[in-house]
């Protein structure tokens, strides 16, 4: 937001005065639904300040005086963050004069809300499906509503089986890389390892006649997945450039999902999270989503290379950070 620092000299409630107005970033206390309590934003504001001629011995020392006050306001612009949902908080004058530097997007176009309507569910399906998409995204498999968990994340399992509830879809689970490592664990001289667990969403109508090999053709998050751009045609995965328009609900939902699939998060001195893809169609397109919500977002690179004999092709690690009471925090809640 560009400084600018007025005087002016007029009569308020019959007195005549002059005043100094200029933009000021104030700390504003704020109600949050979501948790039940109260969250700090940080808000430009323009303030006034006013000095009254018979106070201050006539107009020309109240003008002194509000000339030296002014003299002591930085003309520096103010570099500040805001959450897309806290824009409606900002007075007008704020709001004409601040430029966007980043891109918190606030028009919302409930594009996926439409297409599960068209097809049937009720809108109240919106956020779940919103998730599904992001895990799938994540550590989804190519031809099917399935999912790589680590079984040591019960967590997500259950949240995975608490969406299927919510979809009225059934949710199995099957462990596999069922092996052995040598060892000296146990008799044979051979250590046991779990493998990763396959969790999948089937139809409950469907699964239930017994049909596996087609069990997801007339599905509609399988229809979704297929259909709103996080799946190629040759397999490959996407984050769609129209989910950074979704509405805020759906953008929130999706994030969160692939973070709890293929992200990490950390919890230092301000709260973070990364993602990890080999894909530029997620990496770019990620950016673009955790921008929109006005949440920061560097990338790295890992090239191409080989470890202890395997090969690694390479990879891109998106860097998403923001404040404990900041956007992300609403994300990973």
């Amino acid at each position: 937001t560009p400084q600018h620092v007025g005087i002016t000299d007029h009569v308020h409630r019959d007195e005549q005065q002059t005043s100094v107005t200029y933009f000021q970033l104030k700390t504003v206390h704020v109600f949050d639904d979501a948790t039940g309590s109260m969250r700090n934003v940080e808000l430009v504001e323009q303030s006034t300040k006013s000095f009254q001629h018979d106070a201050h011995g006539g107009a020309e020392h109240a003008n002194q005086l509000a000339a030296d006050f002014a003299s002591t306001i930085g003309t520096s612009d103010i570099n500040w963050t805001i959450e897309a949902r806290d824009v409606e908080l900002l007075h007008d004058h704020a709001r004409k004069a601040t430029q966007q530097m980043i891109s918190p997007v606030l028009f919302e176009d409930p594009i996926l809300e439409r297409r599960l309507l068209n097809a049937g569910a009720g809108i109240e399906a919106t956020p779940t499906v919103a998730y599904l998409l992001g895990l799938w995204v994540g550590d989804g498999y190519h031809d099917s509503i399935s999912f790589s968990i680590d079984p040591k994340d019960e967590e997500l399992i259950d949240r995975i089986r608490d969406c299927g509830n919510t979809l009225d879809m059934d949710v199995a689970a099957m462990e596999y890389h069922h092996h052995t490592v040598p060892g000296h664990e146990n008799g044979n001289g051979c250590v046991y390892q779990d493998g990763d667990t396959t969790v999948s969403l089937r139809s409950r109508s469907v699964y239930g006649n017994g049909v596996c090999g087609s069990m997801n053709t007339n599905d509609t998050v399988w229809s979704v997945i297929k259909d709103i751009g996080v799946r190629g045609e040759d397999g490959s995965k996407a984050v769609p450039s129209l989910l950074a328009r979704e509405s805020i609900l759906v953008r929130e939902h999706f994030l969160a999902g692939l973070i709890d699939s293929d992200g990490y998060v950390a919890k230092d001195s301000r709260l973070n999270a990364t993602v990890k893809t080999m894909y530029p169609s997620v990496r770019d397109g990620l950016v673009k989503l955790v921008r929109s919500l006005g949440i920061n977002t560097s990338v790295s690179r890992e090239p191409e290379h080989v470890s202890k004999g395997v090969h690694h092709n390479a990879s891109y690690t998106v860097h998403i950070s923001g404040g404990d009471e900041g956007a992300l925090a609403s994300v990973l809640s």
